[in-house]
């Protein structure tokens, strides 16, 4: 029987006021309670609430109105995070987009307005699986290993645990909350970051050729791929990763990655992503829910359009004419929104197509 942490009934009383007050907006079908809150892990204050929606299609002045209602959400309930807006089309693409969140959101979410999201159940690939569990390096794990965070840095590797297990054939789906997969399989023993790392080698053993060997560092821009777990563990750098992390990292998740590093990391043996890893990272950024990321998902806008850019340079296509990059929020929803929605539509046409 699921044990929820005290904080959890605060969290999801909030959810429940929330959704049937401030934002109960006519095109919201669905609201649900995702993550920490819906595994029943809350700790006041630390956790966020972090919700999804289903709703109707609508025009970029609703999906306004409803981004002006979540920030006085925000203002009402300040634990409130991020949002994913999704349509039931997006709900469809989601299970192929992202099967391993999308599992957890079928099992685990705690509806607190409308019906259940209509989640079907799918396949997770070994790859999705690798890289929900490797994702948490391209900027979660940096940035607690930055900030000295070692409360995060033991979520993330225990999120990583988990996709392991699956990996390993321990558990057919993901497990539903940390406290469920720590009663199954214990944390390694010792400095959470080396931890993340020799599970990140672990699964990169079952899913990936082996890594290039490296001699000495290799220092790039931004990022440092360090020979070893030690010398990783031991490096002064913001960012630093293992070549087990970073090939998985251009494979599964961020194979643009290749187009910043692509010379020098192919001069030190990294293999260049094949095209259905450029197909999946494209379609995964044409998504309809990361479209509607401002204000939900992230505070600016900047990032919506960079996606779109990105899946575009994989996918081709016609790129429509848009009025100047707007900054702000109201202004994206009441502009250019419709015309990237629908763009971002043609690129998931596109990515399918390829498939």
């Amino acid at each position: 029987m699921r044990r929820d942490s005290p904080s959890t009934a605060i969290y999801r009383a909030a959810a429940r006021l929330l959704g049937r007050t401030l934002l109960a907006a006519p095109i919201v079908r669905t609201i649900y309670v995702r993550r920490s809150v819906a595994a029943g892990e809350a700790v006041f204050p630390l956790s966020d609430l972090d919700l999804a929606m289903v709703i109707e299609p609508a025009p970029g002045a609703e999906i306004e109105s409803l981004r002006r209602r979540y920030r006085g959400a925000r203002v009402a309930f300040p634990r409130l995070g991020e949002c994913q807006l999704f349509t039931p089309e997006d709900l469809e693409e989601f299970v192929f987009t992202d099967p391993y969140r999308a599992s957890l959101d079928r099992r685990c979410a705690v509806t607190v307005l409308g019906p259940p999201p209509e989640i079907r159940s799918a396949p997770i690939p070994p790859l999705e699986t690798a890289r929900r569990l490797v994702f948490w390096f391209e900027h979660f794990i940096p940035t607690a290993r930055r900030t000295g965070n070692r409360r995060n840095l033991r979520k993330f590797a225990i999120e990583m645990v988990n996709a392991l297990g699956v990996l390993e054939g321990r558990w057919p789906e993901p497990l539903t909350s940390r406290r469920e997969t720590l009663e199954r399989v214990a944390l390694p023993v010792g400095d959470e970051y080396c931890a993340c790392l020799e599970l990140a080698a672990r699964a990169h053993a079952l899913v990936r050729p082996s890594a290039p060997r490296l001699s000495a560092p290799l220092v790039l821009p931004g990022l440092v791929v360090a020979p070893s777990v030690g010398d990783a563990i031991a490096s002064k750098a913001e960012a630093v990763v293992t070549p087990e992390v970073l090939d998985l990292l251009l494979h599964t998740q961020t194979p643009w990655l290749w187009n910043t590093h692509g010379v020098a990391l192919a001069r030190a043996g990294f293999q260049e992503p094949g095209r259905s890893a450029w197909i999946a990272a494209a379609r995964r950024y044409a998504g309809g829910e990361r479209v509607r990321g401002p204000g939900f998902l992230e505070s600016g806008t900047d990032g919506a359009y960079a996606r779109l850019r990105a899946s575009a340079s994989v996918l081709g296509g016609d790129t429509p004419i848009l009025p100047t990059v707007t900054r702000s929020l109201s202004d994206y929803y009441l502009g250019p929104y419709e015309q990237l929605a629908a763009w971002a539509a043609a690129l998931r046409d596109r990515a399918r197509a390829d498939v």
